[in-house]
C-alpha cells in the first residue's frame, strides 16, 4: 500500500514508541534535554489523540485511526 507524501511522515512520528527511544537514550545518557523533549513529543501525541486526530488513512488527512475529523460533507 502506497501512502500520500504528508501520510508517510506523519504515522511514524505520532506514534509513542518513536519518542519512546530517544527518551530512553536520554535517560540512559543522562542527557537531561532529550528526554524532555520526548516527554513534550509524547504530550503532543497525546493531546492530538484527546482532540480526535489520528494516525492518518490514505484516502486523506480526515480520515484517521480514531474516525473521521473536519466538517461533514454534504
Amino acid at each position: 500500500m502506497r501512502l500520500p507524501g504528508g501520510t508517510r511522515c506523519s504515522n511514524p512520528q505520532t506514534r509513542k514508541p518513536t519518542p519512546m527511544a530517544p527518551m530512553t537514550f536520554g535517560f540512559a545518557t543522562a542527557a537531561p534535554l532529550i528526554p524532555s523533549i520526548a516527554m513534550i513529543w509524547l504530550a503532543h501525541i497525546g493531546f492530538d489523540r484527546a482532540l480526535g486526530y489520528g494516525l492518518k488513512y490514505q484516502a486523506g488527512f480526515g480520515f484517521t485511526h480514531l474516525g473521521r475529523i473536519g466538517k461533514a460533507q454534504v
